[in-house]
């Protein structure tokens, strides 16, 4: 029994340097390794294509590859099996022909069985090795750009729940959980790794049910876009994969990495505790303004959400409202000036409005303040007023 242990890609340069030992330079490593080899067949009910010893290494058409994982099998084909082969499948997963100057020696891969037949008689492997072995030529391509296209709207579920649901509005992503509190850098992190991406990295899928694999119960989760599905696996600590909609292997890329175990912390706000406190109703109000004033000068996307929400609740407490107003105010971007000004209509408190259109001259110092003695003759031509300028803000920012 051969143990082929594949420690994700750290050790990809390490296994391309034997790979040119066999194919470049037509050197074995010692009498029982591969003979030289001049051409490699590769053969699986996926593809079929030849890689060839070129001149400035392993050639597939007129790219040059990395035969990567593969090159730890090439001794194999300088070996004889002593075991009897049984219980095999009808047909291999992979059948590899290795063309010499005399001779050429064809070896049948059974991945599930962890099986390499040399049509005769067998060996049987340990380690996760085998699950590496190029059944495509994509997984020799390198460079190739891959998307994800999450649309508007996307769900990630785990354990067939939903953990997180995003929808986007006016060009905004927002979580459709109002009550939670998104870590919007991890967020955008997550956007990027995945919208767009190069896989360094192709495995079978038998990997995850090989009960000694570390992929085996691992961490996954599912991404739903409105009209595909990608499933995600943890093959180790820092190592995801993705089943593709359509594809029969698992590709990843070490930028992943990021995802650390996609566990809700990840996705949460670090000032969850105080967001939380302040959209809670339930509680006084003084508790709610301590907690905004325990956000201190910190300032993201979930704030200036939950700030927003005050403002423009109309069943919300006035001091509160005005506190989160005072915070929109520090943070004057055409967005939150937009905000304060919608809010001026969702509420009848002249204390309310007095503030909010004296937090607004802080764009706009012209504009006219309404008073706690202004009769609603006087009010009306004030809030027309600012919602004309808002409308002359640019987007938003």
């Amino acid at each position: 029994m051969f143990n082929i242990g594949i420690d994700t890609y750290r050790h990809a340069k390490v296994l391309m340097v034997a790979t040119l030992l066999v194919l470049g330079a037509g050197v074995k490593a010692n009498a029982d390794d591969a003979p030289p080899v001049q051409e490699w067949t590769f053969g699986s009910k996926l593809d079929f294509f030849k890689v060839q010893n070129g001149e400035y290494g392993p050639q597939l058409g007129k790219s040059t590859v990395d035969l990567g994982t593969f090159s730890s099998f090439a001794p194999f084909f300088g070996k004889e099996f002593a075991d009897a082969c049984e219980g095999l499948p009808e047909r291999p997963d992979l059948s590899v022909r290795a063309k010499s100057f005399n001779r050429t020696i064809k070896r049948h891969f059974y991945i599930e069985k962890k099986i390499i037949s040399n049509g005769t008689n067998c060996l049987t492997l340990t380690g996760d090795g085998i699950y590496y072995i190029p059944l495509h030529r994509n997984w020799l391509l390198k460079n190739q750009k891959h998307q994800i296209n999450l649309g508007d709207r996307f769900v990630i579920q785990m354990q067939g729940r939903p953990l997180l649901d995003f929808k986007k509005i006016e060009g905004e992503w927002r979580s459709q959980d109002p009550q939670f509190s998104v870590n919007w850098d991890y967020f955008v992190n997550f956007e990027n790794a995945i919208q767009q991406y190069t896989p360094d990295v192709y495995i079978h899928p038998a990997i995850l049910n090989d009960p000694d694999s570390r992929a085996h119960d691992n961490s996954r989760f599912t991404l739903r876009t409105a009209d595909k599905e990608y499933k995600f696996y943890r093959i180790t600590d820092k190592q995801w994969v993705v089943q593709r909609p359509g594809t029969e292997w698992l590709e990843g890329t070490n930028a992943w990495s990021m995802f650390l175990d996609m566990s809700l912390a990840q996705w949460r706000d670090s000032y969850f505790v105080q967001l939380k406190t302040i959209r809670d109703k339930a509680l006084e109000s003084d508790k709610r303004i301590e907690a905004i004033s325990e956000l201190g000068s910190a300032w993201g996307l979930s704030i200036k959400h939950a700030m927003q929400e005050l403002v423009l609740d109309p069943e919300e407490n006035n001091t509160v409202k005005i506190r989160a107003a005072q915070t929109l105010r520090q943070h004057p971007s055409d967005d939150n000036m937009k905000a304060l000004v919608a809010g001026l209509e969702k509420t009848n408190s002249i204390e309310v409005q007095n503030y909010l259109t004296t937090a607004l001259r802080v764009r706009n110092p012209k504009g006219p303040i309404i008073n706690e003695d202004d009769s609603d003759e006087e009010r009306q031509p004030k809030l027309q007023a600012w919602k004309d300028w808002a409308k002359s803000l640019g987007a938003k920012k």
